[in-house]
């Protein structure tokens, strides 16, 4: 799927570190990812820190110009979310 011309935009603007871009992507994707958290037996802090370091994965890949998204933002930041929730924790 090729994400449209906006999506792309709001890529790049995260890349370069944009107030605006960074904090209309939270707005519109941390419920989503608060309500699969808290679903998951987590609760509104862990989804917090879930999403920042989703939204810090996001960043850094963003950064990386050979980098290239192949869905939406908002399946990218569910993705990461998810496995890093589910990830077992490191003994």
């Amino acid at each position: 799927m090729a994400n449209t011309e906006q999506e792309l935009a709001v890529l790049r603007a995260i890349g370069n570190n944009e107030k605006a871009a960074i904090e209309a992507v939270y707005k519109e994707n941390f419920s989503l990812i608060q309500h699969f958290v808290v679903s998951n037996n987590g609760s509104e802090d862990d989804a917090r820190d879930v999403f920042q370091e989703a939204m810090m994965v996001l960043y850094e890949k963003s950064r990386n110009p050979e980098f290239e998204l192949t869905c939406q933002i908002k399946t990218y930041l569910y993705s990461v979310s998810r496995r890093l929730w589910l990830k077992p924790p490191v003994s």
